[in-house]
């Protein structure tokens, strides 16, 4: 069978939840698409957007062989049907391209590290770089440090989200699974192309990723535009309406977040993204 180019890190089948109401009786129903790098609105039908070329692929002998993660069927009946969802909604967390850049920072950051344990097990700097034949002053080596880029293959990217979706799977089971339900009929909730947020209030630099292991980290996953799932320790398993400041809330968050993309069932994308105090 011909493998496919097109893989999608959104599944089509979670983003056609989010289709325009009025488009679900069309032949290919769509969407509406808020770009955040150039700021246009527009349409599209789920199964064009969401996804990138062999973006799950690794090159071997020159030819791309391709692994299907994820299954469509997702009940939560019983504590196995309960961890299927759990695995479903960690990997969409883990697999998108923000994940991705999440990753390459991390094994970047750690590459350094190493990098500078190597120098100092070497007599420092100056030695270091008498030994290796380097002219380069410490200034000029600490700019050169600093613009070092690494960026792990596709099989390492592989690994990594597969590895980190095995560690985060039981701290989002075992929360407990609140429904958010918008309380006024004209709020709906988006999402986006990084569709899983942990939040974590304690945390205040907005570039610090919450850890799923932090029992004060709160995880927000709308499952369609009338129901959010909050994972959370801080309260009992149940249904809350919300007010239209607290779905505009968490609609910000995931603008906040996401890499590029936010999907709605609704052009209106000021509406849902405005408070009411």
């Amino acid at each position: 069978m011909p493998k496919k180019k097109k893989q999608h890190y959104v599944p089509i089948f979670y983003l056609k939840r989010f289709s325009d109401p009025s488009s679900l009786n069309d032949k290919d129903p769509f969407l509406w698409v808020f770009d955040k790098k150039d700021g246009n609105v527009f349409p599209r039908s789920p199964k064009n957007i969401g996804f990138e070329k062999y973006f799950y692929s690794f090159e071997s002998d020159g030819q791309w062989d391709n692994d299907d993660l994820i299954g469509n069927e997702l009940k939560i009946h019983d504590i196995k049907k309960r961890y299927l969802l759990s695995k479903f909604i960690c990997f969409l967390y883990t697999r998108t391209p923000k994940a991705r850049e999440h990753l390459r920072i991390i094994a970047e950051n750690v590459l350094k590290e190493k990098f500078v344990e190597m120098v100092n097990s070497e007599g420092g700097l100056e030695k270091f770089l008498k030994k290796h034949g380097k002219t380069w002053t410490p200034e000029e080596f600490i700019k050169s440090f600093n613009g070092m880029k690494f960026t792990p293959g596709r099989y390492t990217f592989l690994e990594g989200m597969i590895e980190s979706t095995k560690l985060v799977i039981p701290h989002f089971a075992n929360r407990n699974w609140v429904s958010l339900i918008p309380k006024s009929k004209n709020m709906f909730f988006i999402t986006s192309d990084h569709p899983v947020l942990p939040f974590n209030s304690e945390i205040k630099d907005e570039n610090t990723v919450p850890g799923f292991a932090q029992k004060e980290t709160d995880i927000y996953f709308p499952i369609s535009p009338k129901l959010c799932l909050l994972a959370t320790y801080k309260f009992a398993e149940t249904t809350i309406e919300i007010e239209d400041n607290k779905v505009s809330w968490i609609n910000q968050m995931f603008l906040f977040w996401a890499h590029r993309y936010i999907f709605s069932c609704s052009r209106k994308f000021n509406q849902l993204l405005k408070s009411k105090q």
